[in-house]
């Protein structure tokens, strides 16, 4: 019932009318403390699986995206050494076609030495070449290396005229500029006194 009645026994003298009766419950299997700890077992159990589960797909998660991060930065790592290698290679390229300073034309100079050490040898060692051919090789070699020396006295000669350009306007750039005095209290003042306004005027043309 859904709550508490009084309920009265059938007996003798008294007839009670079960026609309308309705069983609406059936006792089921009697349910003991044993019975009832081995299912808290069983469900502790399951949700022990279900806990341990989800540890272990969180800690593989974890180990993929350790595993996708360290390969994304060997990929970074790789991609930064090779345009490094490569603005390197583009660097001593532009040295050999460009060279603006003394250490460029040293290594230039060094290289020629090189090749033509190397260039000597070959002639030197090869065997089917007579004494007047092998002469004649080394006048065509020595008419390069001029030829190369003279190309490199021309870079030269243009470096310098760029590098006194350079160094003029910097000098121009560098007189032109307000003077910066500091106050006392260690706050800047920027002045134009007459002299860089005329060097600025100079600058200019």
């Amino acid at each position: 019932m859904s709550r508490e009645f009084g309920t009265c026994m059938e007996s003798k003298d008294l007839y009670i009318d079960q026609r309308m009766d309705k069983n609406i419950q059936f006792s089921g299997e009697y349910f003991d403390s044993e019975k009832w700890a081995d299912r808290r077992e069983k469900k502790a159990l399951y949700i022990q699986c279900c806990v341990r589960g989800w540890f272990a797909r969180k800690l593989v998660n974890e180990l993929k995206h350790k595993r996708y991060d360290q390969e994304r930065q060997k990929l970074e790592k790789k991609e930064m050494m090779l345009k490094d290698q490569e603005e390197k290679h583009k660097k001593e390229i532009e040295r050999r076609m460009q060279p603006r300073t003394q250490e460029d034309f040293k290594v230039l100079y060094q290289e020629l030495e090189i090749w033509r050490n190397n260039e000597t040898q070959k002639i030197k060692n090869n065997d089917s070449l007579n004494d007047e051919e092998r002469n004649i090789a080394l006048n065509v070699l020595l008419k390069k290396e001029v030829r190369l020396l003279q190309t490199i006295d021309r870079l030269k000669n243009q470096a310098g005229v760029r590098n006194k350009q350079e160094r003029v306007v910097s000098f121009l750039e560098t007189i032109s500029a307000p003077k910066r005095w500091v106050k006392n209290d260690g706050q800047a003042v920027i002045v134009d006194t007459p002299f860089t306004t005329r060097a600025r005027e100079l600058y200019d043309l």
